[in-house]
């Protein structure tokens, strides 16, 4: 409970013992994670935090953020995902952790790996979910950007 009592900002962290260590400024940082450098540069002053779409630049692919995310996913039965993230090494982690991937192949794949069409066909529910989210023009703007309010608006709608 005192870890939670006073948390370090992750722009001090980043400040303090990343960017010396490593020798870099702020604006390199920021081109090598592909985001804008007012973005890095108000965490290391400490007048935001760290949003999702910092986490992985805009034209980053959400399948180069998976592995990054892989050792921390949660446990379950099955992972549902598109094509996109029909690789060998996500399979292969995924399997590893107890986790049955249910992605179809890509169709340049010379091993076709099986996965249960039936199961897959039910992913359209939350891309439904998301997708009227997106009407409620207040997440789709962004206007409210704290994670509260977005866990709030998928319960309203779940109601």
């Amino acid at each position: 409970m005192t870890l939670l009592q006073n948390p370090a900002h992750p722009g001090e962290i980043l400040q303090e013992e990343f960017l010396p260590e490593l020798g870099l400024s702020a604006e390199t940082l920021a081109k090598a994670v592909q985001v804008p450098p007012t973005r890095i540069e108000c965490l290391v002053r400490q007048e935001t935090g760290v949003t999702a779409d910092m986490a992985t630049g805009g034209q980053v692919s959400d399948f180069e953020g998976a592995r990054t995310l892989l050792p921390d996913l949660p446990a379950a039965s099955f992972l549902l995902a598109d094509k996109g993230y029909d690789a060998n090494w996500f399979h292969d982690g995924l399997i590893g952790r107890g986790t049955t991937p249910c992605i179809p192949p890509k169709k340049n794949r010379k091993f076709k790996h099986r996965f249960d069409k039936i199961l897959y066909k039910q992913r359209h529910k939350v891309e439904n979910m998301f997708g009227r989210l997106k009407d409620w023009r207040r997440i789709a703007a962004r206007y409210d950007r704290c994670a509260h309010t977005f866990f709030a608006a998928t319960v309203i709608w779940r109601l």
